[in-house]
């Protein structure tokens, strides 16, 4: 007999190789029983006997008892087959399929399908199914195969137990010693899981290889997003752990980074450093800026014994940077930040840089300075497909211990016009050093007449600025 059931609807069944589809949010009438192609009709089943023992949850204290459990039936019941050489077959062989089957659709959003060697169930809305031997789960995003699985109609969520491995259609794989599919909201949830993918990133280049993960617990929503608690992450084989890095929480948003948060970094089984929050790239796109993950030790003539340590922090690709608190043995200090940060609509954004040297007492005897400020702005804004426009800063300045020391700051600022055959661009400078001060402006208009043909006209001007002195030049060019 072969039975179809919908999912919040399950029709009760006791036979081998059977197929429950799931619904996630409609009910559907029990459908008729398939015709059967047997020497003899089977005989109807008895009503589904409901179970005085509740549902055990499969691994714990032995084998589950379904809510509702229907006999199998006695071998009797079933039609005498031939045991011999040439089985009898159980039905017409269809005709070859010269034009090829067609390869199965991905089930849409909200639907999944449960196939496994045995399948018992009532068809009530209150009720479920149970499923022995080869389960196999399909649905919208990836297939889960496991021994056994249990679904209860009222809160919508199947169980699977047993060799549980789940495969992703982007190629993703993980097993896991539990699995429980939400049927209502295409959701996964699965325990002491372990896992690997090969969508990773690092220097702005494909890894060659995998990026393994294990943890207690993995939620993964239908989009891909995957949350993974108390568990660790690294590129190494599984048989042969050289580091990985720990991580109370470790987030993976497809397309975008791998976040691990309160992350340690280990060597073999030792913890060499705290790294904080971590923010691994998983594309291309992702990998705007190089970023570090470790502390980085050493020592050298000018520095002495040296410790740069990075604090890494990710709010989402549009906010997120890192922050520098460095020790230099000869030197003294370091403190700094690096934050990049982008408009929602993705037609602007920038970086921000900033660090502050404080030299310890050697120092200051050796330099004179107390303290050394370097900061940078960088800001890139898309008004229209036409028109675009940019701004630079860069500041740099030192606190001396008898004397003020100049400050030097320079700004650059341009507007660019495209147009069909033309491009036109202003450029402002203006750089400023103490009492000296210059300032420039450029006007450039190019006109492509051909492909092989363009015509570019140009006119600045440079004011230069110093005390006792002003020199003004004007330019023109044509090419």
């Amino acid at each position: 007999m072969l039975a179809v059931l919908l999912f919040v609807a399950a029709l009760a069944v006791g036979t081998h190789g059977q197929t429950a589809s799931i619904a996630r949010a409609q009910e559907a009438p029990s459908p008729s029983p398939s015709p059967s192609f047997s020497p003899q009709q089977v005989p109807e089943q008895p009503n589904p006997i409901p179970s005085p023992t509740r549902y055990v949850a499969p691994g714990v204290g032995g084998t589950p008892v379904p809510i509702f459990v229907t006999p199998p039936p006695n071998p009797e019941d079933f039609p005498r087959v031939n045991r011999g050489a040439t089985p009898i077959p159980t039905q017409t062989p269809a005709p070859a399929n010269i034009q090829g089957t067609p390869a199965p659709q991905p089930l849409p959003s909200g639907l999944a399908r449960v196939t496994a060697d045995e399948l018992y169930g009532n068809n009530s809305p209150t009720g479920g199914f149970t499923a022995y031997g080869h389960v196999r789960l399909e649905y919208a995003t990836g297939t889960v195969t496991a021994d056994q699985a249990v679904y209860d109609a009222q809160t919508k969520i199947l169980r699977a137990t047993g060799h549980v491995l789940l495969s992703q259609a982007s190629g993703d794989t993980a097993t896991a010693q539990a699995l429980e599919y939400h049927a209502d909201t295409d959701r996964v949830e699965m325990f002491d899981v372990e896992g690997s993918t090969a969508n990773i990133v690092a220097g702005g280049e494909p890894i060659q290889g995998r990026l393994y993960y294990k943890g207690k617990e993995a939620v993964l929503d239908p989009n891909g997003h995957t949350i993974i608690k108390d568990g660790y992450i690294t590129t190494c084989e599984p048989n042969h752990v050289a580091y990985h890095v720990t991580g109370r929480e470790i987030e993976i948003r497809p397309h975008d980074r791998l976040i691990a948060k309160g992350s340690t970094l280990f060597l073999g089984q030792v913890a060499v450093a705290a790294l904080g929050v971590l923010a691994l790239p998983l594309t291309q796109v992702a990998q705007t800026r190089q970023s570090s993950y470790a502390p980085r030790i050493g020592y050298n003539s000018a520095y002495g014994v040296f410790i740069r340590e990075f604090i890494n922090f990710y709010r989402g690709p549009n906010w997120y940077g890192t922050y520098h608190v460095d020790f230099y043995q000869k030197v003294g200090i370091g403190l700094g930040a690096d934050l990049y940060f982008q408009r929602l609509d993705g037609r602007g954004g920038g970086s921000f840089t900033f660090y502050e040297l404080n030299n310890n007492g050697a120092q200051q005897a050796l330099s004179g300075t107390r303290k050394t400020i370097t900061s940078t702005l960088q800001y890139q804004r898309l008004f229209t497909d036409h028109l675009q426009a940019a701004i630079n800063f860069d500041y740099s300045g030192q606190s001396a211990l008898f004397t003020a020391l100049p400050t030097t700051t320079s700004t650059n600022v341009s507007v660019t016009h495209s147009g069909a055959r033309s491009t036109t661009s202003y450029v402002v400078t203006d750089t400023a050093s103490g009492p000296s001060h210059s300032f420039g402006g450029i006007v450039q208009h190019t006109v492509a007449f051909s492909p092989d043909f363009t015509q570019s006209l140009g006119l600045n001007l440079q004011d230069n600025a110093n005390p006792g002195a002003f020199s003004r030049a004007v330019g023109f060019n044509w090419d």
